[in-house]
């Protein structure tokens, strides 16, 4: 009835004819393959073959999940399948295959299958599937289904196709108003009609069923475009103006590759000769990656996967490889012409006057997430946060989301639960819900390699791990190894009653102490562990470091003191909480103070962030040197004209990025800080108004001593020694509990730190870790000091490390052996010459040299020293 119902609509604004319907055997699983022209043709065939197929449609799951479509959907037993125009890391590649592989079992238990071979809609008129492997995989799994070819013919030039925006996919609810909006305005059954042919070939002999992707591919696209591609054509609008509607032309890409880097050039040529298993010679740029070599989506996938890691390009869509010249010039940086994916722009809301906000402050509170709930008492409907995926969230939505979160994570068994997740609204959420429901969240680096996941996972014995099949869709590490321990956010939302819901909201009502003793938080200590991190393992494997409550709340009541911060203020939040910055700056900071927070979960997107600094008006942006000097060269100076302070950590800060905040702005402020995962993490941080001296002063409550390092005494003030550390944010002791961080020193236990560094009037200075400097000859030599030196010397165009210096010791040698690991074109001999001439002694003598692309980085964006001594040393 509904079929019916939908065809009279149609024909008010359609005329349309179906050929061939008359052959097809309903006996037997059919899998229908039509071209798509626009967004309106799923309706049509959907519509005139149910009486007697009832198909089942495959759907983009980005179409699948919109409001009011989904029950449509699941009506119809649609099939959502992941949407491969964008990112794709391993997990997603996974999804999709199993996907495919449920297609085919719902063909062999006699299912109908409506799919679109191309999975996405045409841009030009023309069908184009390229390396497309779907159907092809399908047919080898369910090799006796039938195939019905679809030809539809006409759609191309209305509302629902590209042509009337040259080439960008409509807005499906825009697009379904002003075509009710026409038909309204020509009285319903008055509207100018768009003639519409429906072709149907039912197993054509010559289908090359057994065929590889490409054979099949080329025969659906000749049926497609025969005898010609479709051209855009026009129907009025109005029975009354006869006026035809203008088509844009499409933008086309600049596909030159004279300008091309000949090392670019060659690693793309290898890389593209290895996934398509030919040779270098039979490629050309012209080359077609799709019709002519037959690499098909998933690999496709695979290529972007490279292109991220090996040139760190990252804001690619699938569509835009088309050609070996493409990659050249994606790889290369250059601009292609594809029109970017909009920028995101927060409500109105997000910018609430400041007379309307509270302070940002910490009030009295034992636990974080006491100190949560106050924070959402005091700032009521207030906005607390925002990202591009979530949107913005209210104090009020955010502890209805947290407690829901945190009534399931309390029926969970385990006292530990891991954490998967990016800088992002869902992670800042689950971390704050994880807590309040009386767990240790474990917050796993997902770039750390599967031998440090597991560890961490074995170490806490892990059986439970809170991630999202968004992100993991985009994570390019291969995780399959944790896959059964995934649960999905999506699946707890999705899969919760109405009840459950209901039951969360009354309770987020409730007071703070009912809040509390719901989830037994009333009786848990400051001095309870409240969150579990692991070190970065740059040079041995991670170990745990379980921060209590008042750990972190002590930090946090010290960074507040040090660097000042108002109601106007809005910080950007990019460092995944696996960071133990992110982790309590970003994360945990503005959840118990109420600081606004935007997040982006990905911290290589420069160009990104730097536009997201704009549209969300952020004034503080917190982050490792390496990301921010990406992120304030990624865009001319006018996106950062709202920051007044950067706070930068976990590395040293080079010149360059103060020279860049300066040229910005004279009084954009850059805030270097000292910290370790195992004291909060900040230690010390430079104030606003005082001189740039090192690292600037230590927090409130936060004592340092400078020893010599290895007689333990104290050391005068401007003199090299070991620092050691102590004060309330320094944790209690590793989880592996045989490794002792701690000294007796001055009848105290201090913290040691294993860095050097030196006290000069109060401020500290930085010289470098005590394992990052080999003695020789009875000299300390600085490894660091090595590679800032010869840094200088070789350039990178987004600021990441082109230098790595390590010692290694020989058997029988006194003497130990420097070698340099370099990305760039840097001989030993030129190497020396400049240490030489920067006043190294001649004992500082470099054994070897060898040569990289990149150097490895952990996800902090420091050298991966640990990954570098195991290739070389």
């Amino acid at each position: 009835m509904i079929s019916r119902l939908v065809k009279k609509i149609l024909s008010l604004r359609y005329s349309i004819s179906i050929d061939g319907l008359e052959n097809i055997n309903s006996q037997q699983s059919v899998l229908i393959l039509p071209n798509h022209p626009a967004e309106i043709d799923p309706v049509i065939i959907t519509t005139y073959l149910w009486d007697l197929l009832r198909p089942r449609p495959v759907v983009l799951e980005t179409m699948y999940e919109l409001p009011v479509i989904k029950s449509v959907m699941q009506r119809i037993r649609a099939i959502p399948m992941a949407d491969m125009d964008f990112e794709s890391g391993p997990y997603k590649r996974r999804r999709i295959m199993r996907t495919l592989e449920h297609i085919a079992t719902a063909l062999n238990q006699g299912d109908n299958i409506l799919m679109y071979p191309s999975g996405r809609l045409s841009v030009t008129g023309e069908e184009k599937l390229g390396g497309a492997s779907g159907v092809q995989t399908i047919l080898n799994l369910a090799p006796q289904t039938n195939v019905a070819v679809i030809k539809i013919h006409g759609l191309y030039g209305s509302i629902f196709s590209k042509a009337p925006s040259g080439g960008i996919t409509p807005d499906i609810f825009t697009t379904f108003k002003k075509a009710g909006a026409i038909l309204l305005q020509n009285l319903l059954f008055f509207s100018p009609r768009r003639t519409v042919s429906i072709e149907i070939t039912f197993n054509p002999p010559e289908f090359p069923r057994y065929g590889d992707t490409l054979t099949i591919n080329k025969y659906l696209e000749g049926i497609y475009n025969s005898p010609i591609p479709e051209k855009a054509t026009a129907v009025p609008y109005s029975f009354i103006r006869n006026t035809l509607p203008e088509f844009p032309s499409s933008t086309h890409s600049d596909n030159s590759v004279e300008d091309i880097d000949e090392q670019i050039s060659q690693k793309v040529y290898a890389y593209i000769a290895h996934i398509a298993n030919t040779s270098r010679e039979d490629l050309s740029p012209q080359t077609l990656l799709g019709e002519e070599l037959g690499i098909d989506s998933l690999s496709m996938a695979e290529l972007l996967v490279w292109l991220d890691r090996e040139f760190e390009i990252h804001d690619v869509a699938l569509h835009e490889l088309t050609s070996i010249a493409s990659v050249l010039r994606i790889a290369a940086g250059k601009n292609i012409g594809v029109k970017p994916r909009p920028q995101y722009t927060p409500p109105l809301s997000w910018r609430q006057p400041s007379d309307s906000r509270p302070h940002p402050d910490l009030e009295g509170a034992k636990t974080i997430e006491e100190a949560f709930l106050v924070a959402c008492a005091r700032h009521g409907n207030l906005v607390a946060m925002g990202d591009e995926k979530s949107g913005i969230c209210t104090w009020e939505q955010l502890k209805s989301k947290v407690i829901f979160l945190a009534r399931y994570i309390a029926s969970i068994q385990d006292q530990h639960i891991g954490i998967l997740l990016p800088a992002s609204v869902a992670g800042t959420v689950t971390s704050i819900a994880t807590m309040l429901a009386g767990k240790i969240p474990v917050f796993l680096n997902w770039t750390a390699g599967k031998q440090a996941l597991l560890h961490a996972c074995e170490a806490t014995q892990l059986k439970t791990i809170l991630t999202s099949e968004s992100f993991l869709d985009i994570v390019t590490s291969d995780l399959h190894f944790l896959e059964s321990r995934f649960v999905m956010l999506e699946d707890i939302r999705d899969n919760a009653s109405w009840r459950e819901k209901l039951k969360s909201h009354r309770l987020s009502k409730e007071s703070l102490s009912q809040i509390l003793r719901a989830f037994g938080s009333d009786k848990r200590k400051s001095s309870d562990t409240a969150a579990m991190l692991f070190t970065s393992g740059s040079e041995a494997l991670p170990k745990g470091v379980p921060l209590s409550h008042n750990n972190i709340l002590s930090n946090i009541r010290g960074i507040l003191h040090a660097v000042q911060i108002s109601e106007n203020d809005i910080l950007l939040g990019f460092l995944p909480p696996f960071h133990s910055f992110g982790l309590t700056v970003c994360c945990l900071l503005p959840l118990v103070t109420g600081l606004r927070v935007v997040y982006h979960p990905n911290p290589n997107e420069s160009r990104k962030l730097g536009r997201a600094i704009e549209s969300w008006g952020c004034s503080v942006i917190a982050g490792t040197p390496t990301f921010l000097r990406a992120i304030l060269k990624s865009g001319p100076m006018e996106q950062f004209r709202s920051l007044r302070a950067i706070v930068t950590g976990a590395e040293r800060a080079p010149n360059e990025l103060f020279e860049l905040a300066e040229s910005i702005d004279p009084n954009l402020h850059v805030l270097e800080g000292y910290g370790i995962t195992e004291c909060g993490p900040v230690v010390s941080v430079a104030r606003p108004s005082e001189p740039r001296i090192g690292v600037g002063r230590p927090l409130n409550d936060t004592s340092i001593a400078v020893v010599h390092p290895e007689k333990f005494t104290p050391c005068e003030e401007g003199t090299q020694g070991l620092i050691l550390i102590k004060g309330p944010s320094v944790f209690s002791g590793y989880l592996e509990r045989s490794i002792e961080p701690f000294l007796e020193y001055d009848n105290s236990h201090w913290y040691n730190s294993g860095d050097l560094g030196f006290l000069q009037d109060g401020y500290l200075v930085i010289t470098g870790r005590l394992k990052r400097f080999v003695k020789i000859a009875g000299e300390m030599i600085s490894l660091g000091a090595i590679e800032d030196v010869l840094q200088k010397h070789l350039y990178s165009p987004d600021g990441s490390p082109t230098v790595a210096v390590l010692s290694q010791g020989v058997e029988g040698d006194s003497r130990p052996k420097l070698l340099a690991i370099i990305a760039g074109n840097m001989s030993r001999d030129s190497a020396q010459e400049i240490l030489k001439s920067s006043g190294f002694p001649t004992l500082v003598n470099l054994s070897s040299v060898h040569h990289v692309t990149t150097l490895p980085l952990l996800g902090s964006g420091k050298i991966d020293y640990q990954s570098l001594k195991h290739d070389y040393a």
